[in-house]
């Protein structure tokens, strides 16, 4: 019994500290017992195991009698209880911080990482001994057990500071920029698509100025929406796959830092956790909400058991899970729980205007839609034996390649979870009262999806169906201009025309976007999409965009090998006509050379950087063995 009560002091000593360090890594969440919960839960196994190993290590060891001294008082058995505890995940830390994305662990044949971890359990021993010495003398043993706990429970307090800020003009209006994460254009009802996808978005889309060649401007979450949120090309702010910092040197304030110094209160609600406010993105939003996972699964000791898994994964346990080998995380979130945050969000009215970004990540892999949509959509081809996990599912057989049968089951699975996130669109927008509210929308996706075309799935590189997104735009007021636009645009256009629409002044040093709230597009506009997101950071491509040509330059780090595509012909993007068209193939290799002063590949690609390597591995972006 004794040990018992001194594994559960261990327990919440160690989960008090594991929870404050966590919270000083998401300043921009407010501090809440639950994190200290799921983290007391946690570490209590590995406190009963420290606890019984430190008790038979006491008993057989005459050096460690110092430890003996503690064991009849529960809080300096504790304090040596979670020391032991915490040792291997101190040792981790060191470690962890040594490895490179895509889990390179060269960095760990070097002794560095092991000396820094080596440093950090004795300085825990260290530290372990004076507690346990001064503790077994104090009067007031259970009392410092207790404030420990409270600091684990509420410190540090978190949330964004919300200094007095200048009040936006009285008519300015709300703006809510709605991206659906992963949806490709051709996939809803109303922009081609085969299937009544999107009935309530296609009724939405009556009262908005539709763009039916809108181009994502690359094909990764992070670097996309962070374009979306400044205006700037990823070459331009500088966050890839490797570096996902939301603000480089070059890439100045985003849309919610614009918004809420001219007067508006801003919130951004993800449903991913490639956009956690850890790479920055969330700086400008009085509120963020990037909760995608249970708080113990953002702890230090669940980094340990993470990596565990993923080791024992790639020794063909069954712990792969249909490629989701994290047991209490999966790194995304329904949009119920996201739609809900911005309700609230929007309903706390303050006098002040609102900007309000939302990430719904349901049409993300793994394809998973209700029975209801399944029901309706079926499942393609029978002859695939594809789930909604497609080849990352548990059962499938390692090397076996998807075939164009399987592209045709899960686009049909992709297709009804568009039915199932309509009907949560539509009663989000209904709520807004949109022809009463002063309210301009934005609807737009952040890349497309491929399921075959070409041999490709996914989104891993620039082909048609995985950069064809939609954009809709619904301005302020009860009957708004509305129509189908066949201008080129991108994403790159969101920050200029949500400038606009709050009243801010053009950006002097961002003349790459157009506001299409004036739908101003000149007819010989070049829109490019950059292909740089990658685990190897060699990879880099590019495309120029002109009416119906696409220009591909293939292998940019090395060569200046390039493809013209005629997209009236061959739409998704496959045959080269250089040679039927060497006018225009000049032409736009001449403009795409021209901004090359935006394209500093030398630096850029080959950067360091930083980012959450395990969120990549779970949602694919990164290849985690079996």
């Amino acid at each position: 019994m004794r040990l018992l009560v001194q594994s559960l002091a261990a327990a919440a000593l160690v989960a008090s500290f594991d929870a404050v360090a966590t919270r000083l890594g998401h300043p921009h969440r407010p501090a809440s017992p639950t994190l200290l919960v799921e983290a007391f839960a946690l570490w209590l196994v590995p406190a009963l195991l420290a606890g019984a190993l430190l008790r038979t290590a006491v008993r057989f060891v005459p050096r460690m009698r110092f430890v003996r001294r503690s064991e009849d008082s529960p809080v300096p058995a504790a304090v040596w209880i979670a020391a032991f505890a915490a040792s291997p995940v101190l040792m981790h830390v060191a470690l962890d911080a040594a490895t490179s994305i895509g889990g390179n662990t060269s960095a760990l044949r070097s002794p560095g990482p092991w000396m820094e971890g080596l440093a950090l359990v004795t300085t825990a021993a260290l530290l372990a001994w004076v507690a346990a010495r001064v503790l077994r003398t104090s009067r007031g043993r259970r009392a410092a057990l207790v404030v420990v706990v409270l600091c684990g429970a509420f410190l540090p307090p978190g949330g964004q500071p919300r200094p007095a800020r200048p009040q936006a003009p009285k008519d300015a209006p709300n703006v809510l920029l709605l991206v659906w994460d992963t949806a490709r254009r051709p996939s809803f009802s109303f922009l081609g698509g085969e299937r009544e996808t999107t009935p309530h978005l296609a009724r939405f889309a009556d009262d908005a100025l539709v763009f039916e060649n809108a181009r994502s401007v690359t094909h990764f979450t992070f670097t996309s929406h962070l374009s979306m949120l400044t205006g700037r090309y990823p070459s331009e702010h500088g966050a890839r796959l490797l570096d996902t910092r939301s603000v480089p040197e070059e890439g100045g304030v985003t849309l919610a830092q614009e918004l809420q110094a001219h007067g508006y209160r801003t919130g951004g609600f993800v449903g991913t956790g490639v956009l956690r406010g850890t790479t920055g993105i969330a700086q400008g939003f009085d509120a963020y909400g990037d909760q995608v996972d249970p708080p113990a699964s953002e702890t230090h000791l669940w980094a340990l058991v993470h990596d565990v898994q993923a080791v024992l994964v790639r020794q063909g346990s069954p712990l792969w899970n249909d490629g989701r080998p994290h047991w209490i995380e999966d790194f995304q979130r329904p949009g119920d729980g996201v739609l809900e945050e911005a309700r609230r969000f929007v309903a706390q009215d303050d006098g002040r205007p609102w900007f309000c970004f939302v990430n719904l990540f349901d049409v993300h892999w793994p394809y998973l839609p209700s029975e209801e949509a399944r029901r309706l959509f079926g499942e393609g081809d029978v002859a695939s034996r594809a789930t909604g996990f497609a080849n990352r599912a548990s059962d499938w057989p390692p090397g076996q390649p998807l075939t164009e049968a399987d592209g045709e089951r899960l686009r049909a699975l992709y297709e009804a979870e568009f039915y199932d996130l309509d009907a949560k669109v539509a009663a989000f927008l209904d709520a807004l009262d949109l022809d009463r509210s002063n309210t301009a929308v934005i609807v737009t996706a952040d890349h497309g999806e491929a399921f075959g075309e070409g041999g490709r799935f996914e989104h891993e590189d620039i082909l048609e169906p995985q950069v064809q997104v939609p954009l809709l735009l619904r301005l302020p007021g009860p009957s708004p201009r509305s129509g189908r636009i066949a201008a080129p645009v991108s994403g790159i256009d969101v920050a200029p025309t949500v400038r606009s629409l709050a009243g801010l002044p053009p950006r002097e040093d961002d003349s790459r976007g157009v506001d299409l709230s004036g739908v101003d597009v000149p007819a010989d506009r070049v829109v490019y999409v950059e292909d740089r997101d990658h685990h190897d950071p060699e990879i880099a491509q590019f495309a120029a965009y002109a009416g119906r040509f696409k220009l591909m330059w293939l292998d940019a780090l090395h060569d200046a090998k390039f493809e013209l595509y005629d997209l009236d012909r061959d739409p998704i993007g496959l045959v080269d006509r250089k040679d039927e068209f060497p006018d225009v193939y000049d032409e736009l290799r001449r403009r795409l050379r021209e901004d090359r002063s935006w394209l500093p590949l030398d630096r850029i690609e080959r950067s360091g950087g930083s980012t959450d390597v395990d969120a990549l591995k779970g949602l694919g972006y990164i290849p985690d063995e079996r």
